[in-house]
C-alpha cells in the first residue's frame, strides 16, 4: 500500500496516470484486496476515478445497484449543490445590496 501511495503522490495532477496505475493495480488484486487499497487512496484520487474509471465504480457496486444509477444519483447530488450555492450567492448579493442602500441613505 505504501507503494502505491508513493506512485500516486507523484502522479497526482495527471488523471489519465490515475486511471492507467489503478487498471494496472487492478489487474493484480483480487476485488476485496482494491476495496482495502482504495480505502487508502488520497481523496483527490478517488474523486478522478469515481467519475473516469468504471472499473473502480465496479468494486464498489452495492448489490445489483448499476454505475448508471450511482452516476445519475451523483449528478443529482452536483446538481443539489450547485443550486444551493446559487442560493447562498443570490442572499449574498441581496444583503450586500441592502447593507449598501442602508449606508447610501445614511449618507445622504
Amino acid at each position: 500500500i505504501q507503494n502505491i501511495l508513493a506512485h500516486y503522490k507523484k502522479i497526482v495532477n495527471d488523471e489519465q496516470k490515475i486511471v492507467d496505475s489503478f487498471y494496472s493495480i487492478a489487474s493484480q488484486y483480487n476485488n476485496i484486496q482494491l476495496k482495502i487499497i482504495c480505502k487508502f487512496l488520497p481523496l483527490n484520487v478517488r474523486a478522478v476515478l469515481e467519475e473516469r474509471s468504471s472499473r473502480y465504480l465496479d468494486i464498489f457496486a452495492y448489490d445489483g445497484i448499476s454505475n448508471s444509477v450511482r452516476v445519475n444519483n451523483k449528478e443529482e447530488k452536483q446538481l443539489k449543490n450547485l443550486v444551493f450555492t446559487m442560493n447562498l450567492l443570490d442572499l449574498k448579493q441581496e444583503i450586500l445590496e441592502f447593507v449598501f442602500q442602508s449606508l447610501f441613505y445614511s449618507l445622504s
